[in-house]
């Protein structure tokens, strides 16, 4: 299947602004950076994390919709994973998604 998005899986990378608040980039295989999570007023460093993380995991994530949806299907020749391997790829997702690694 071919996509529009920049292809995962991506990754994140930090610094500092002039404000001294924190600045994650969502990266490409490449460490290029492909977007930005800027701090903003009234949230804090943790929800800046967590969004980036969010970001980060979406191509991870939207290939598990991927293999959820072959499953489901019924069509067991098309799957790529058992129903226990995929419940253990989004188990694992959404831990890391939303806790970190």
């Amino acid at each position: 299947m071919t996509t529009k998005h920049t292809e995962g899986p991506w990754g994140q990378s930090s610094t500092m602004s002039s404000d001294f608040q924190g600045i994650r980039y969502i990266t490409d295989q490449g460490g290029n950076r492909i977007a930005k999570v800027l701090y903003v007023d009234k949230k804090d460093q943790d929800e800046l994390l967590a969004n980036a993380r969010l970001f980060a995991a979406a191509p991870k994530l939207l290939e598990a919709c991927e293999d959820a949806l072959l499953n489901l299907s019924g069509d067991f020749t098309k799957a790529r994973l058992t129903t226990e391997e995929l419940k253990q790829k989004l188990m694992f997702l959404i831990s890391n998604t939303k806790w970190g690694s």
